[in-house]
C-alpha cells in the first residue's frame, strides 16, 4: 500500500516527537503530544490542523485536555488556548528540535475555572 506524503509527514512528527521527547526528558507527560501537534501545525498536516481565516490565525485543534487549539505567536512563541485549570499545566518554555518557544497562555471564551485535575 503506498502512503501519501501527508501520511509519511504525520509519521515522521510523531518519531521527531517520541525524540524530542526522551532528549528533553519530557516522558511521562502530555509534553510528547504537545510536540507532536507543534510539528504537525509547523508543517500543516494532521486532521486537526486548520489554515487561518477570518475568525483567526492558522492553528492545530489540540487532543490534550484543556487545551483548545496551538498557534505560532510571535518569533519564537507559541500560543496556547485553554479551555479549563488542567490545561494551564504546562511548562514555561518547550523545546522542539533545535527550537525553544516560550508558551504564552491565553484564555477561551468558554474558559471555566473549575478545577478538572
Amino acid at each position: 500500500m503506498t502512503k501519501t506524503v501527508h501520511e509519511l509527514q504525520l509519521k515522521i512528527n510523531h518519531l521527531q516527537a517520541e525524540i524530542d521527547a526522551i532528549e528533553h526528558q519530557y516522558v511521562d507527560s502530555v509534553i510528547p503530544t504537545l510536540i507532536e501537534e507543534v510539528y504537525n501545525l509547523l508543517t500543516g498536516v494532521g486532521k486537526n490542523f486548520v489554515e487561518g481565516d477570518i475568525y483567526a490565525d492558522t492553528r492545530y485543534y489540540s487532543e490534550i485536555p484543556g487545551i483548545k487549539n496551538i498557534r505560532m505567536g510571535f518569533e519564537n512563541e507559541l500560543i496556547v488556548k485553554v479551555d479549563s485549570p488542567i490545561g494551564k499545566l504546562l511548562p514555561p518554555t518547550l523545546k522542539v528540535q533545535d527550537h525553544e518557544f516560550k508558551l504564552v497562555i491565553i484564555y477561551s471564551t468558554r474558559y471555566s475555572d473549575a478545577l478538572d485535575y
